[in-house]
Protein backbone atom coordinates (compact mmCIF):
# COMPACT_ATOMS: atom_id res chain seq x y z
CA UNK A 1 0.00 0.00 0.00
CA UNK A 2 2.83 2.38 0.89
CA UNK A 3 4.45 1.60 -2.46
CA UNK A 4 1.32 2.74 -4.37
CA UNK A 5 1.08 5.92 -2.31
CA UNK A 6 4.68 6.74 -3.23
CA UNK A 7 3.96 6.20 -6.94
CA UNK A 8 0.83 8.32 -6.80
CA UNK A 9 2.71 11.10 -4.99
CA UNK A 10 5.47 11.00 -7.59
CA UNK A 11 2.97 11.19 -10.45
CA UNK A 12 1.17 14.14 -8.82
CA UNK A 13 4.46 16.01 -8.37
CA UNK A 14 5.41 15.41 -12.00
CA UNK A 15 2.01 16.53 -13.26
CA UNK A 16 2.05 19.68 -11.14
CA UNK A 17 5.42 20.76 -12.55
CA UNK A 18 4.33 20.32 -16.16
CA UNK A 19 2.74 23.25 -17.93
CA UNK A 20 1.34 24.03 -21.32
CA UNK A 21 0.95 27.30 -23.22
CA UNK A 22 -2.62 27.42 -21.91
CA UNK A 23 -1.27 27.67 -18.36
CA UNK A 24 1.24 30.39 -19.22
CA UNK A 25 0.44 33.64 -17.44
CA UNK A 26 1.50 35.85 -20.37
CA UNK A 27 2.02 34.44 -23.85
CA UNK A 28 5.45 34.86 -25.39
CA UNK A 29 4.26 37.32 -28.06
CA UNK A 30 2.89 39.71 -25.40
CA UNK A 31 5.65 39.30 -22.79
CA UNK A 32 8.03 41.89 -24.32
CA UNK A 33 5.28 44.52 -24.05
CA UNK A 34 4.52 43.58 -20.43
CA UNK A 35 8.25 43.99 -19.75
CA UNK A 36 8.27 47.33 -21.56
CA UNK A 37 5.32 48.56 -19.46
CA UNK A 38 7.31 47.65 -16.36
CA UNK A 39 10.43 49.46 -17.65
CA UNK A 40 8.52 52.59 -18.67
CA UNK A 41 6.76 52.68 -15.31
CA UNK A 42 10.07 52.46 -13.47
CA UNK A 43 11.47 55.36 -15.54
CA UNK A 44 8.54 57.41 -14.25
CA UNK A 45 8.74 56.31 -10.62
CA UNK A 46 6.06 53.60 -10.78
CA UNK A 47 7.16 50.17 -9.58
CA UNK A 48 5.15 47.73 -11.68
CA UNK A 49 5.20 44.48 -9.71
CA UNK A 50 3.37 41.64 -11.44
CA UNK A 51 3.65 39.60 -8.24
CA UNK A 52 1.33 42.07 -6.51
CA UNK A 53 -1.19 42.32 -9.35
CA UNK A 54 -1.03 39.16 -11.42
CA UNK A 55 -2.20 39.77 -14.96
CA UNK A 56 -2.66 37.17 -17.64
CA UNK A 57 -2.27 38.07 -21.29
CA UNK A 58 -3.01 36.27 -24.52
CA UNK A 59 -3.97 36.76 -28.15
CA UNK A 60 -7.37 35.29 -29.06
CA UNK A 61 -10.37 35.88 -31.27
CA UNK A 62 -12.64 38.57 -29.80
CA UNK A 63 -16.31 38.34 -30.64
CA UNK A 64 -16.82 42.10 -30.83
CA UNK A 65 -15.22 43.23 -34.10
CA UNK A 66 -15.07 46.82 -32.81
CA UNK A 67 -12.72 45.85 -29.96
CA UNK A 68 -9.02 45.21 -30.53
CA UNK A 69 -8.21 44.40 -26.92
CA UNK A 70 -9.64 44.38 -23.44
CA UNK A 71 -8.85 44.01 -19.79
CA UNK A 72 -11.30 41.74 -18.01
CA UNK A 73 -12.17 42.11 -14.35
CA UNK A 74 -14.63 39.22 -14.06
CA UNK A 75 -14.45 36.77 -11.17
CA UNK A 76 -13.25 33.85 -13.31
CA UNK A 77 -10.37 35.71 -14.94
CA UNK A 78 -9.51 38.85 -12.99
CA UNK A 79 -6.91 41.04 -14.67
CA UNK A 80 -6.89 39.18 -17.98
CA UNK A 81 -5.81 40.98 -21.13
CA UNK A 82 -6.94 39.61 -24.46
CA UNK A 83 -5.76 41.10 -27.75
CA UNK A 84 -7.69 40.25 -30.91
CA UNK A 85 -5.91 37.80 -33.20
CA UNK A 86 -6.62 39.72 -36.42
CA UNK A 87 -5.52 43.02 -34.90
CA UNK A 88 -2.30 41.50 -33.57
CA UNK A 89 -1.47 39.90 -36.92
CA UNK A 90 -1.69 43.22 -38.79
CA UNK A 91 -0.52 45.72 -36.15
CA UNK A 92 2.90 47.34 -36.36
CA UNK A 93 5.15 47.62 -33.30
CA UNK A 94 3.75 51.03 -32.27
CA UNK A 95 0.17 49.71 -32.49
CA UNK A 96 1.10 46.64 -30.44
CA UNK A 97 2.84 48.79 -27.86
CA UNK A 98 -0.11 51.17 -27.70
CA UNK A 99 -2.74 48.46 -27.19
CA UNK A 100 -0.74 46.77 -24.42
CA UNK A 101 0.06 50.07 -22.68
CA UNK A 102 -3.63 50.98 -22.87
CA UNK A 103 -4.90 47.64 -21.56
CA UNK A 104 -2.25 47.48 -18.84
CA UNK A 105 -3.34 51.00 -17.94
CA UNK A 106 -6.76 49.51 -17.19
CA UNK A 107 -5.58 46.22 -15.62
CA UNK A 108 -2.59 47.40 -13.61
CA UNK A 109 -3.09 51.12 -13.03
CA UNK A 110 -6.91 50.98 -12.78
CA UNK A 111 -7.17 53.83 -15.29
CA UNK A 112 -10.48 54.58 -16.95
CA UNK A 113 -10.99 56.02 -20.42
CA UNK A 114 -10.06 59.67 -20.88
CA UNK A 115 -11.38 61.30 -24.05
CA UNK A 116 -10.02 64.82 -23.47
CA UNK A 117 -8.62 66.50 -26.58
CA UNK A 118 -6.38 69.46 -27.33
CA UNK A 119 -7.41 72.36 -29.62
CA UNK A 120 -6.40 70.29 -32.67
CA UNK A 121 -8.53 67.29 -31.67
CA UNK A 122 -5.56 65.17 -30.57
CA UNK A 123 -6.09 62.70 -27.73
CA UNK A 124 -4.50 63.89 -24.50
CA UNK A 125 -4.27 60.39 -23.07
CA UNK A 126 -3.29 56.91 -24.23
CA UNK A 127 -6.42 55.88 -22.28
CA UNK A 128 -8.85 57.28 -24.89
CA UNK A 129 -11.89 55.13 -25.65
CA UNK A 130 -11.45 54.95 -29.42
CA UNK A 131 -9.81 56.61 -32.39
CA UNK A 132 -13.24 57.95 -33.26
CA UNK A 133 -13.21 60.14 -30.14
CA UNK A 134 -9.97 61.91 -31.06
CA UNK A 135 -6.87 61.86 -33.26
CA UNK A 136 -4.22 59.60 -31.78
CA UNK A 137 -0.72 60.22 -33.16
CA UNK A 138 1.23 57.58 -31.17
CA UNK A 139 4.71 57.57 -32.67
CA UNK A 140 8.35 58.28 -31.80
CA UNK A 141 7.66 62.00 -31.33
CA UNK A 142 4.61 61.68 -29.07
CA UNK A 143 5.35 58.41 -27.27
CA UNK A 144 7.11 59.83 -24.19
CA UNK A 145 4.40 62.42 -23.54
CA UNK A 146 1.67 59.79 -23.73
CA UNK A 147 3.59 57.44 -21.44
CA UNK A 148 4.28 60.29 -18.98
CA UNK A 149 0.53 60.92 -18.82
CA UNK A 150 -0.24 57.21 -18.46
CA UNK A 151 1.97 56.78 -15.39
CA UNK A 152 1.21 60.16 -13.75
Amino acid sequence: MMKYALYISLILVLLSTCSSDDDQVVTSELQPFFDLFQEEGLKRGVDVDYNVIQITGRVADLLDRNVNGWCSFNEDKPHEIIIDTDYWATADDFDKEFILMHELGHCYLNRLHVDDVDVNGNCLSIMHSSTESCIFPYDEETRDAYLDELFK
